[in-house]
């Protein structure tokens, strides 16, 4: 939804033609140019001047495969555009998922498209290049010593809240293990916040979206106890404040971040950790880091208000998961570094795209730059 925000604006600034009133989908359709969310366009095109429609463009468009809103919107413009638009597909990388079957899947998206894939010709001197690094760190695990007992202590503590919200805290709770593995007790011990957050975001949606008057009164029950919950767990304030040791790989990430100007951008492979390993960047390097996630997993608001500071440069540093690969566009960004395992070239060629300055760097610790790019 922010990209949607971010696109308008850039549209409404560049487009001159007389017909050319721009708007997002959050305020329906209208003649002119509309922005939206493939869903929310899907959901709009009942609504849609089919016999008007001249021109539809598909941002990251690897994504029209399988029953995705893509494909759906492009079979309704088959069955009800009398005279077919023009089709758009932006990417870039066409690939989705795995390298495998290239041939198979680069045939289907043409199909699916009903367009030819083309690479323009580029002078490599308008091609910003990045410097990739694979960092090494001590593999050295430690054994699991906290988190078992966090995970149960938020189950306990939390089970005789309304079923919603304590189901919720059940469902979450075994990810402390993860926490405690990638991040170390530093992390661990700002658990209780994350996955306060993160609940707060699902109930949000789920109350938003849920057709079922039951279910989205449930919901409004378990968001009403959720301070209480916060009470129980001993949150008193928003203040993050970690207790405990780092992990190893994760010393070796507040190492490399000593000293280091400019403006940061970190993924990590899970939700779980986006808020701990904030705090930790933060308490360590004695400034703002803010942290970014998906739609389900963080308020509107509050993605909205951490992108703005990065973006802004009031925040120097943004921990974020990999739904930010994609649309994230801040050109002053000059470092990324990837601080979990990834498994797919997309992420590759989307996440070291983050880095837009000129001499930006790319930091890998699970994955080798070389590797990536024969792949």
């Amino acid at each position: 939804v922010a990209l949607v925000d971010q696109q308008t604006k850039y549209l409404s600034k560049t487009c001159r033609s007389p017909w050319s009133k721009i708007s997002s989908s959050h305020v329906g359709l209208s003649v002119g140019v509309t922005v939206g969310t493939a869903g929310a366009l899907l959901g709009l095109m009942p609504g849609l001047p089919m016999d008007k429609l001249i021109l539809v463009v598909f941002d990251e468009a690897h994504h029209a495969t399988g029953d995705h809103p893509y494909v759906q919107i492009l079979t309704l413009i088959r069955v009800y555009c009398p005279v077919y638009p023009r089709i758009i597909g932006l990417t870039a990388s066409w690939l989705h998922g795995e390298l495998r079957d290239l041939e198979v899947k680069r045939h289907t998206l043409q199909s699916t498209m009903g367009c030819t894939i083309f690479a323009p010709v580029v002078d490599d001197a308008l091609i910003t290049k990045a410097k990739f690094t694979k960092i090494d760190y001590p593999d050295d695990r430690h054994e699991i010593m906290f988190a078992h007992q966090v995970a149960a202590m938020l189950t306990s503590l939390t089970g005789s809240l309304p079923f919603e919200l304590a189901s919720a805290f059940s469902n979450q709770a075994q990810k402390a293990i993860h926490v405690e593995t990638s991040l170390g007790t530093a992390g661990l011990s700002v658990f209780p916040q994350a996955l306060c957050e993160i609940i707060c975001a699902q109930l949000h949606a789920k109350a938003n979206h849920s057709e079922d008057e039951g279910a989205r009164d449930a919901t409004k029950q378990a968001l009403q106890a959720l301070p209480h919950a916060k009470s129980l767990l001993g949150i008193e304030s928003e203040a993050l404040i970690p207790q405990g040791t780092p992990s190893s790989k994760a010393k070796v990430l507040l190492d490399l971040m000593t000293g280091r100007q400019g403006l940061i951008l970190v993924f990590v492979e899970q939700v779980c950790c986006v808020l701990p390993l904030s705090a930790m960047l933060s308490q360590h390097l004695q400034e703002p880091v803010l942290h970014v996630s998906g739609t389900f997993t963080m308020l509107k608001e509050t993605r909205d208000r951490h992108l703005g500071a990065f973006r802004g440069g009031q925040c120097r540093v943004l921990v974020a998961t990999s739904a930010l690969e994609e649309g994230l566009d801040v050109p002053d960004c000059d470092c990324v570094i990837r601080f979990d395992v990834f498994s797919n070239v997309k992420s590759h060629v989307q996440g070291s795209g983050r880095a837009r300055k000129a001499d930006s760097e790319v930091f890998y610790f699970d994955n080798s730059p070389d590797v990536e790019d024969k792949r």
